[in-house]
């Protein structure tokens, strides 16, 4: 997911144009997923939670369709 894995507790902050963004994506062994994201910047962001062996790519679907809906791209 963006090169990143999802080990460890803490946040993943990144920066560019539009601001500061932290993601926190989480999963489990028995399908259970979610990310969210948020700007401290704009104060928009996002929870995604589904279920699925493939729900990572959804969220990586429905990410980038919400971050062109609100113009807010990261």
């Amino acid at each position: 997911m963006f090169g990143f894995t999802v080990q460890g507790l803490g946040l993943i902050l990144f920066e560019n144009k539009n601001g500061i963004f932290f993601v926190l994506p989480r999963t489990n062994v028995l399908g259970a997923v979610c990310m969210m994201i948020s700007s401290p910047t704009t104060g928009k962001g996002a929870i995604l939670i589904s279920n699925g062996i493939q729900a990572e790519l959804l969220h990586i679907q429905l990410l980038f369709s919400i971050t062109k809906e609100c113009d807010c791209s990261i």
